[in-house]
């Protein structure tokens, strides 16, 4: 019984540490691109901004009230 119990519990941590990692993982490569995004804004460099954006014409950004559909469009505003 002692066994049985110590190996679920080896499976429970096993799993929770890997999803821990994969969540940690996300976060990085969030982090990353909205640090890329802050950097590119702050040069004003709209490409570098909009790269990382779905480049599809189901985007849709809103600002100010204001609602853009597709990629291309917002890029363009």
């Amino acid at each position: 019984m002692r066994l049985f119990i110590g190996a679920c519990i080896a499976i429970i941590f096993f799993q929770t540490t890997a999803r821990c990692d994969a969540v940690s993982s996300i976060g990085i490569k969030v982090r990353s691109i909205l640090t890329d995004q802050a950097a590119a804004w702050n040069r004003a460099d709209i490409n570098g901004f909009m790269e990382h954006y779905w480049k599809s014409d189901k985007l849709t950004f809103s600002s100010s009230g204001k609602t853009t559909r597709g990629w291309a469009s917002t890029k363009a505003n």
